[in-house]
């Protein structure tokens, strides 16, 4: 189907690319993520952060987001060095103009730390579990 009979704009289709995948075909995922971009569709890099240099895709791929590993989320509970880490790389992330999210938020215990980092969006079963269906009603929690 294309966008016309969708009647969607084109950026408000997002791909979402595993680093790992990226890494691994670095060359193909640039030559895709800026083929995307032309057409004005967002790209964001899945589980960000687990490579030996998740910056190095910053310099060949076009991208929009990035999000966090989940792993970033659990660590963060128990450990200030983490928090800083976290903190550090959401700095670099979005002074490259990319929005972050992170995956993995359980409790609320992490989110001071989520909200003074910087990281634009949140995910998680805290936020809320896995629905079955795509029903949620936004406008019952103002009534």
């Amino acid at each position: 189907m294309n966008k016309k009979a969708a009647k969607l704009p084109c950026d408000a289709v997002s791909f979402q690319i595993h680093e790992n995948d990226s890494a691994s075909y670095i060359q193909h995922a640039d030559k895709f993520t800026s083929g995307l971009s032309e057409m004005h569709s967002k790209v964001s890099i899945n589980h960000f952060g687990c490579s030996l240099n998740p910056f190095n895709l910053l310099k060949h791929l076009t991208t929009d987001y990035v999000k966090l590993d989940g792993s970033f989320a659990q660590q963060i509970e128990d450990s200030e060095e983490k928090q800083d880490e976290l903190v550090e790389m959401v700095k670099s992330l979005q002074s490259h103009s990319v929005l972050t999210a992170i995956s993995g938020v359980e409790s609320p215990t992490i989110l001071q730390t989520l909200w003074m980092s910087g990281v634009n969006f949140i995910q998680g079963f805290y936020v809320s579990p896995t629905l079955e269906a795509l029903d949620y009603d936004f406008a019952a929690e103002y009534l």
